[in-house]
């Protein structure tokens, strides 16, 4: 007969005394608190620990905040979620072991570097783009550009690798102490998104297959873009960029909209999520309805709410060159159509001659 793993029963028998002994919220706060000032490095001096509600775009978490005087930056840690791994039975040891790496980190030190120099902020900046609805309170205190229910926010990369990126968002103050306007916030954001997230376009099938490098697509002849879409079922095509984070914003580069209906004509816009939209050409004749209920539906079962956009349809009209929501797109081609006609049933009529009467 085996011998019990003595390593494993100690396990269950630690976690079966965490479930039993489980603390509240607030005790556990307070505990987060106390283990993390002890794990602080010895360099970080006159660090500062605060609770408080971290609001990011399209959601918000209860927070221990970490403030750096000497390095003006301020570091948040997700109570919510580590509370979570805490009534799961993890340790959290690992995660206290990683503190001075989190203080000390490169984007920590590159917040203090770029934080007041316009000069230094433009390379790293771009932007993201997300809902307007739940971000109101928000959106009150950043400089942004809102296209119907989509608000464009503009944002510090201060590090990318493999597991993701950082970044910070330009607040209203921020902006201010910046001395640069919004206008030239924005362009700059725009022009400079593309050299640290180029543009990605490709057809559904070659997203889903991946490993396929879609810039050519996009980037050569209408003849290659119509090739790539003559195989498939439903010609939706992808529009992110290289990183497929925050890549729905690629949407809105300088003329991408433009080149996109140079080859296509007009098109449909289905927001899939906060990294990517998908395209689809008028010339399919979808019922609008069906692509709403398609999104609703998506949106419902598959996307995170943190990366949600909106169950809205877009659509992009090539000749007067606007985005807009497809029902105004409908209203406005009614009310053209609507113009035709009337304008066509005066031209058969004859305006009266002018008569002119004299008076002796």
């Amino acid at each position: 007969m085996e011998r019990p793993d003595s390593s494993w029963s100690s396990r269950k028998i630690q976690q079966e005394k965490r479930r039993t002994n489980r603390m509240d919220f607030k005790t556990f706060k307070e505990e987060v608190k106390e283990n993390v000032r002890a794990h602080l490095p010895k360099e970080a001096k006159d660090v500062e620990l605060s609770f408080g509600t971290y609001q990011k775009m399209n959601y918000s978490y209860e927070a221990l905040f970490i403030n750096i005087p000497e390095k003006n930056a301020q570091v948040s840690i997700n109570l919510d979620e580590l509370y979570e791994a805490y009534k799961d039975g993890q340790d959290l040891s690992k995660f206290y072991e990683i503190i001075p790496e989190i203080v000390e980190s490169k984007e920590v030190d590159r917040a203090k570097e770029i934080s007041f120099d316009y000069e230094q902020v433009k390379p790293h900046l771009f932007i993201r783009v997300d809902r307007v609805e739940g971000n109101e309170n928000i959106l009150e205190n950043v400089p942004h550009c809102q296209m119907e229910d989509l608000a464009l926010t503009y944002h510090v990369l201060l590090n990318k690798d493999g597991e993701g990126i950082s970044k910070a968002m330009i607040t209203n103050s921020w902006l201010e102490i910046l001395g640069v306007t919004q206008e030239q916030l924005h362009q700059d954001a725009l022009n400079n998104s593309q050299k640290l997230f180029p543009l990605s376009v490709m057809t559904i099938t070659q997203a889903v297959m991946g490993g396929i490098d879609p810039t050519g697509v996009f980037a050569s002849s209408q003849e290659s873009l119509e090739e790539a879409l003559k195989d498939e079922e439903i010609p939706l095509i992808v529009v992110t960029n290289k990183t497929k984070t925050d890549g729905a914003a690629a949407l809105f580069y300088p003329e991408v909209m433009e080149q996109l209906g140079e080859k296509i004509g007009d098109f449909t816009i289905l927001p899939s999520s906060t990294h990517e939209t998908l395209i689809l050409p008028d010339s399919e004749g979808m019922p609008i309805q069906h692509l709403k209920e398609m999104v609703a539906e998506v949106n419902g079962s598959f996307v995170e709410d943190a990366d949600r956009l909106t169950d809205e349809v877009y659509h992009f009209d090539t000749k007067d060159r606007v985005f807009e929501k497809v029902d105004k797109f409908v209203a406005r081609q009614k009310e053209n159509s609507q113009k035709h006609v009337a304008e066509k049933g005066t031209e058969g009529i004859q305006k009266p001659k002018k008569s002119h009467e004299m008076s002796l």
